[in-house]
């Protein structure tokens, strides 16, 4: 029970006083449909009170409203031998009462939100670090994920989490329903054996329509899982025996007794395909979250002004940094794979060598600094060059020197990264780490192209 369903209800007492429908044509309709939305306005009011008793120094603060509330609720109870007018009067103050105490709880609501968000976040960065580093099993991370959806009130949003614990056999009402349904990371093929060991000779197409199974099992019980899982007994087996029965050998027992179906295996490696899935799902959920609660409190349009200004620079600047740009943006938007998550980083790096290359093209000039140091322009230098380029228009050393300890940072996250992406480690990097990649590169670009003025174009 939350002020917003104790408001909703304030409001349609008010409509039915105010506003009732058209269909409402009696006084004794619009009688009724008054005091069923006053019952049903003092159940939510009851239920909330109910649940700030729990909180007795926040009940205290409005204990005396709530004295009041219950007196004048008691003397509708005695409706019938008081007027109209009276009557009236006394939902006007109970309306009235009751919008306090849901503006109240309304405060509380919004001052334990930032809690709840905190905790929630802290959660997910604790389940994210025992998902890469495997500490706990997926069904205690579930557990964990629900209680971060409790948290932040999306619940409802996330019912596959409730589906992974519990399992999808009771789900559906068919096994046709199931498969259709089902994650596809959670659909598998079964082999079938005419002994202990030998497989089918039949064609794959005779098995097709009865190879397909749905692993329906809760993730518990498939982590339990350490070899190939056999049906002996299935009823799958059953209908696959009897279409061989009939279709195949033509009810020849001699023929049939050499080809039937005595076992069926579902691949160890297929359960592992489901426990991925189920992982890959909950490190989407919890970079999600993260994302949400880590970034979301930048204002959009801050970000979003820096982006235009960027892309309307770099389409006159370096027409293929933008592309590129445009590019990994919508791939980020639409992977779900750290393969291509961790491909961002080093799109980024070229991005940036490629506006270094129309700021300050690649040379074999050596330009010394005032302390005496050689300094080197050439194609891998990227960072000198365009320092260099911003030099040479006259860009002030504090500007040099903020840019230089951005330009640092960033190339240290964007080589850290490659450094993952080369030794085919892409596990440790995720959808928030990629995000970062594009959001640093944006900003790094914004403040170098902000700087640099070029005589020879208009940015």
């Amino acid at each position: 029970m939350s002020s917003s369903e104790l408001m909703q209800s304030i409001l349609e007492l008010q409509k039915a006083i105010f506003h009732p429908p058209e269909s409402v044509y009696s006084d004794y309709e619009k009688e009724d449909l008054i005091d069923e939305k006053l019952t049903v306005l003092l159940t939510k009011y009851g239920s909330m009170i109910g649940r700030l008793r729990l909180q007795p120094e926040e009940y205290e603060k409005i204990k005396e409203l709530d004295s009041r509330m219950t007196e004048i609720s008691n003397l509708m109870i005695k409706k019938a031998l008081i007027t109209n007018t009276k009557k009236m009067n006394i939902i006007q103050e109970i309306l009235r009462l009751a919008s306090q105490v849901d503006e109240f709880c309304s405060i509380i609501e919004n001052k334990k939100q930032p809690m709840k968000s905190n905790e929630a976040l802290k959660l997910a960065k604790i389940i994210r670090n025992d998902l890469y580093e495997e500490k706990k099993s997926l069904a205690s991370m579930l557990t964990g994920c629900k209680t971060i959806c409790r948290y932040l009130g999306i619940s409802s949003k996330n019912e596959w989490i409730d589906d992974e614990v519990k399992g999808y056999f009771d789900k559906y009402a068919t096994v046709g329903e199931l498969l259709q349904k089902i994650p596809d990371y959670r659909k598998g093929k079964i082999i079938f054996y005419i002994d202990n060991s030998k497989v089918s000779p039949l064609p794959y197409e005779e098995l097709k329509q009865f190879a397909e199974h749905a692993i329906g099992e809760p993730v518990a019980e498939l982590e339990n899982y350490a070899d190939n899982y056999t049906l002996v007994g299935s009823p799958v087996i059953d209908l696959l025996n009897r279409h061989i029965f009939e279709h195949i050998v033509n009810k020849d027992p001699i023929l049939f007794n050499q080809i039937k179906v005595r076992k069926a295996e579902l691949p160890f490696m297929q359960i592992k395909k489901a426990l991925d899935g189920i992982k890959t799902r909950i490190s989407e959920f919890l970079d999600g979250v993260i994302l949400e609660l880590e970034y979301g409190g930048i204002p959009e349009a801050i970000f979003e002004q820096v982006r235009q200004e960027v892309d309307h620079k770099l389409t006159l600047l370096c027409p293929s940094a933008i592309e590129k740009l445009t590019v990994t943006y919508d791939q980020l938007s639409k992977a779900q794979n750290p393969e291509v998550y961790s491909q961002v980083a080093s799109t980024c790096r070229r991005i940036i060598k490629d506006v270094a290359d129309a700021l300050y093209p690649p040379t074999t000039d050596i330009v010394m600094t005032d302390d005496g140091k050689s300094i080197k322009l050439d194609e891998n230098s990227y960072k000198n060059r365009i320092l260099q380029s911003m030099k040479s228009v006259g860009t002030g050393d504090t500007e040099q020197a903020f840019v230089l300890s951005m330009f640092d940072y960033i190339d240290a996250f964007l080589s850290a990264i490659n450094s993952y992406a080369s030794k085919g480690d892409h596990s440790k990097f995720n959808k928030t780490d990629a995000t970062r990649c594009i959001v640093y590169t944006y900003l790094l670009l914004g403040d170098i192209l902000h700087y640099y003025t070029n005589k020879e174009k208009t940015i």
